[in-house]
């Protein structure tokens, strides 16, 4: 755990120096995962698959907000549909227009879990997100990581369906139809909604508790209630976004990574934990304090020392 905080204390170090550079790495390297993945599992437009687009859109996106970068990548999904039928097209726009509305209403600040979602989804780790945001954010984030499962299952559709949607003969209203009656009357998009949605509240009622621990065990109980409404979806309702072996494996990745993020983000030392009380004139106050672990002291340089032990 101390080396996980020494590389936290190295981070918060390089971003006070170099932050701008790395919020542009940062979101180069997501928006170049996304469009590599949108191109691998639509791919219907053949001008977005030329490598210098895909170079040119990830670097737009790297250096505009991220609200703009996450309409850059929506007008990137609805011209792959453009190219399958412009009443997919406009269907997908107006979803996205929806989504839009309800992600500026409820989760504002949530404007990457749009984009990782769907990207987590294509590489089966998407139980993290509703983990991270319990953790890090309140339970209005289930608005961003819905939309986000949703755009997902709209695009596993076309991937899933891709020979008959670009056929010659293929109407583009009954298409547009068809994807939205399967979409939004799968069994799996609503089970993997309920899990998600339940999980994010647990671990958020779960992180707040003053009790030791509290930021693992509900690391633990947001993996492990998705694990289970999942499985059982698997077993009884025979959902077919994952397989066995694919919940097991995601659960186990989505785990650890959470469990990474847990550790750096709230690093406390429950073994020196203090209890102190006080009163003014109309209350009591019991308050329970847990120190932060530090991997180093401020000022640890070597002359700093020297000069803390002269004046000892």
């Amino acid at each position: 755990m101390r080396n996980l905080l020494v590389i936290k204390d190295w981070y918060q170090d390089m971003y006070r120096k170099y932050g701008t550079f790395i919020e542009i790495g940062l979101k180069l390297a997501v928006s170049l995962l996304a469009v590599i993945l949108l191109n691998v599992n639509i791919g219907t437009m053949a001008v977005l698959e030329n490598p210098l687009i895909v170079i040119g859109i990830a670097v737009i996106c790297a250096l505009v907000p991220k609200s703009i970068m996450v309409l850059i990548l929506a007008a990137v999904i609805v011209a792959h549909f453009a190219a399958i039928s412009i009443e997919m097209a406009a269907f997908i726009l107006v979803l996205l227009f929806i989504m839009f509305l309800l992600y500026f209403r409820f989760s504002a600040g949530d404007s990457m879990v749009l984009i990782l979602v769907p990207v987590l989804f294509m590489i089966n780790i998407p139980f993290v997100v509703p983990v991270a945001m319990g953790l890090l954010a309140t339970p209005f984030s289930i608005v961003s990581v819905a939309c986000g499962s949703i755009l997902y299952f709209m695009l596993r559709y076309v991937h899933m369906n891709l020979e008959t949607l670009t056929a010659s003969s293929a109407d583009g209203l009954t298409s547009m139809t068809n994807m939205a009656r399967e979409v939004f009357t799968s069994e799996s998009l609503y089970l993997v909604l309920i899990s998600f949605s339940i999980a994010l509240a647990a671990v958020y009622v779960l992180r707040k508790l003053s009790i030791r621990n509290a930021w693992e065990i509900a690391v633990c109980a947001g993996i492990g209630i998705q694990a289970v409404i999942l499985l059982i979806g698997i077993l009884v309702v025979r959902i077919d976004v994952f397989t066995i072996p694919a919940l097991v494996i995601g659960s186990i990745i989505s785990l650890l990574l959470a469990m990474m993020l847990a550790v750096m983000r709230h690093n406390v030392d429950y073994a020196r934990t203090e209890y102190t009380q006080f009163e003014d004139d109309d209350y009591y106050y019991y308050v329970k304090a847990v120190p932060k672990i530090k991997t180093r002291e401020k000022n640890s340089s070597p002359r700093a020392q020297r000069n803390r032990k002269k004046k000892r």
